[in-house]
């Protein structure tokens, strides 16, 4: 059996040559590539029998072909926004290292790496590397030593990323002894340490592997000591951490004691880790002591801000935050809320008329939309796991075309964690309010089509629900780029049995996915749907609150449609004439979303950095899918919408700001026309106006133009 050296030597090796290189070109490594040394690269290749995948290799390469930055498209299309690379032979070398090092990694020992250098037009070149793989080596034997009175070694086995039988991965090797050390230090061996050896015969292509853990004595917390604790007393700082003095000391309680201090809101920087003092290793059984180091952060907190949206018009926020309310890291905010300024009295400026276009024919937006709102926070409730929510607030608030909400009401919400990136939050929410929606929106949902029939509908009437929701979050965020998925779920229930006027059941989830293809590209991808079953909904009144029901379209939805213009839509027309071709024209026609009781979306978007001011700006192109189903269609009758298209994000401190354009090619939704009719009432004989339905359905006319929709917002899209 013949032992591998460790790396190191290659390594020193390297920079020997690295060294040589600056003495002279000719001295430099690859001297037969010197006459190509600064030409601009425009091809590079992997040949051979790869074994690894080529964009694997192409991510641990530095020499590269320039490349156009716009996703896609051609280099020689590409006048602006290259990525140049020109040949550097130490760059090269160093290539050749990596490129070895990676295969030794992945249990390919003996690999040889040739690379060659061929002439182009004037002044490029393409770089080859030539990949002779060695053997493969295997994992005969795996053994795991000195945890036998603490955890049995196949239990262990079985969790570790090496196994018999399979090829010896230098990574794995390395993730199997901190898995070992981890079991110890869960089971309160804090002291634990882990030997590691293998060996390899590079002539019988095959690796053992051999794991020696010194386990120390078993840990327990003899004190809890503070530093830095101020405003945010010892009580309450103590109620943040999962552990108490005799327990046994492991360092996964450790690590999420401090996740739980810095939830607190009211520290800016925390330290959970084992105290200084002797320790007899030797002996079966220590005691030591913890250390809980924190910074704390500002008790109160005050902002403001202003900014304008295409369906907000100008809009502007406040809040005041008090971190510590009477105590125990509670937190109070109170904040408010006002939109539509510049359109809503008593803040209307006619900004319909230009800056906010798209509000000119929103009968909803003739006042301004607020919201007045103090919420508490109780954190550790029962347990470092729970946490307890209380709302108060009074708003007013609408959906464009679709309806009004004005509403007083509270919400008491509990919030546990139930494991690692897991949230369970149950809400009992009680509200009295009234909606306003269209008075086509009463026809066509409930055949009421008088006034003095729809009134009642608008009157004010308690909604209370009891809602659940759940929220499994393996995203990670590093930068611009986001990685991992997320999962969420949600249920509200409204019932006579909670004083509830309303009635229903409503369910809701979502999946959203990011995965990296490579240095700044992500694909994300998401998938939402949900339903509100018809056997819930109160049979005598089949009323379902507008704002209770699935609405699409808008910048976080289909962004081919406009806001809650995916879906089933009504049409009221104020007058008719009759044009000299003798066909009835429809004078001042608006829409009004309905919403519907199933909502299916999908999206699909791949994230770039920029070609130009890559460090403030990207790129996202996408495609979106969706609809919403009013109660008696289906796919067959309202198939799905797909709509393409591409925006740019401008990065900034508050997050991206996000200018989308999307192509629609269906045109706007056609749905049930209604006429204004001026009748007189039987009491007094005043005029009034009564909706009469126009048979057929009707199909808006549009322009090319108007299959294109903008969307300016804040944020990702998901």
């Amino acid at each position: 059996m013949r032992w591998v050296a460790c790396p190191s030597l290659l390594l020193l090796l390297m920079s020997v040559l690295s060294g040589c290189a600056a003495t002279g070109r000719a001295a430099g490594p690859f001297p037969g590539l010197a006459e190509y040394a600064g030409r601009e690269v425009r091809q590079v290749e992997f040949a051979g029998n790869l074994q690894i995948p080529r964009d694997s290799l192409e991510l641990i390469t530095i020499t590269r072909p320039t490349r156009c930055r716009l996703p896609f498209l051609p280099l020689g299309l590409c006048p602006v926004g290259r990525d140049r690379y020109f040949l550097d032979l130490s760059e090269l070398a160093r290539d050749v290292a990596r490129i070895q090092l990676y295969y030794r990694d992945h249990g390919y020992f003996g690999t040889r790496i040739i690379p060659s250098v061929d002439p182009l037009q004037p002044g490029r070149v393409g770089v080859r590397f030539a990949v002779i793989p060695g053997d493969r080596v295997t994992l005969t034997e795996l053994l795991v030593e000195g945890t036998e009175e603490i955890v049995p070694a196949e239990e262990l086995l079985r969790t570790l990323p090496l196994r018999e039988g399979e090829p010896f991965r230098r990574g794995a090797f390395l993730s199997s002894a901190d898995t070992v050390r981890a079991a110890l230090l869960q089971r309160g061996y804090a002291y634990a340490e882990v030997l590691r050896n293998y060996a390899i015969d590079t002539i019988a292509d095959v690796a053992e592997v051999q794991f020696v853990a010194i386990p120390g004595p078993l840990v327990r917390v003899d004190s809890i000591g503070f530093v830095g604790t101020d405003r945010l007393s010892q009580r309450t700082a103590r109620r943040a951490l999962t552990f108490r003095e005799e327990d046994i000391l492991r360092v996964a309680e450790l690590n999420r004691s401090q996740r739980n201090l810095y939830a607190l809101g009211l520290v800016n920087f925390a330290s959970v880790e084992i105290g200084e003092g002797p320790v007899d290793l030797a002996a079966d059984t220590a005691r030591a002591g913890v250390l809980v180091r924190v910074v704390e952060a500002p008790q109160y907190l005050v902002d403001a801000s202003a900014g304008y949206g295409t369906v907000d018009c100008f809009r502007t926020e406040a809040r005041w935050v008090n971190r510590n309310f009477i105590g125990g890291a509670r937190r109070l905010e109170v904040s408010g809320l006002v939109s539509k300024i510049g359109v809503g009295q008593p803040l209307a400026a006619g900004l319909e008329n230009n800056l906010c276009y798209a509000l000119r024919d929103d009968r909803f937006s003739d006042r301004v939309n607020y919201r007045i709102a103090a919420d508490l926070q109780q954190p550790q409730l029962f347990g470092t796991r729970n946490q307890l929510g209380a709302n108060i607030r009074a708003e007013r608030l609408s959906e464009l075309n679709a309806f009004l909400r004005e509403a007083r009401g509270g919400q008491l919400a509990l919030s546990r964690t139930l494991g690692l990136n897991t949230f369970l939050t149950t809400t009992v929410d009680i509200e009295r309010g009234f909606t306003r929606a269209d008075p086509a929106v009463f026809c066509i949902g409930f055949d009421v089509c008088a006034p003095e029939d729809w009134a009642p509908l608008e009157q004010s009437r308690w909604s209370n629900a009891l809602s659940q929701a759940v929220v499994y979050d393996r995203t990670q965020t590093e930068g611009n780029v986001t990685r991992g998925f997320q999962l969420r779920g949600g249920a509200a229930w409204a019932s006579g049995l909670l004083g509830s006027d309303d009635q229903y059941l409503r369910l809701i989830g979502d999946a959203v996915s990011y995965r990296p293809l490579r240095p700044g590209w992500v694909l994300a991808a998401r998938l939402q749907g949900g339903i509100i079953p018809e056997r819930s909904i109160d049979p005598a009144t089949n009323f379902i609150p507008p704002e209770r029901r699935f609405y699409g379209g808008g910048p976080n939805s289909v962004r081919g449609f406009g806001r809650n213009a995916l879906g089933p839509v009504v049409y009221v027309a104020d007058s008719v004439r009759v044009n000299p071709q003798g066909e009835e024209e429809f004078l001042n026609v608006r829409s009004s979303a309905t919403g519907g009781t199933q909502l299916a979306v999908g999206s699909l978007e791949l994230r770039t950095p920029s070609p130009v001011l890559s460090e403030f700006m990207r790129l996202g192109i996408f495609v979106d899918a969706g609809q919403v189903w009013a109660p008696g269609t289906d796919l067959t009758t309202a198939p799905l919408r797909f709509t393409p298209g591409a925006g740019v994000r401008f990065i900034t401190p508050v997050g991206p700001i996000r200018i989308d354009a999307a192509y629609n090619p269906y045109g706007r939704q056609a749905g049930p026309l209604f006429l204004v009719d001026r009748v007189p009432r039987p009491v007094d004989g005043a005029l009034e106006a009564v909706l009469r339905r126009v048979p057929g359905i009707y199909e808006p006319p549009g322009r090319l133009w108007d299959r294109f929709q903008f969307h300016f917002a804040v944020g990702q899209a998901f």
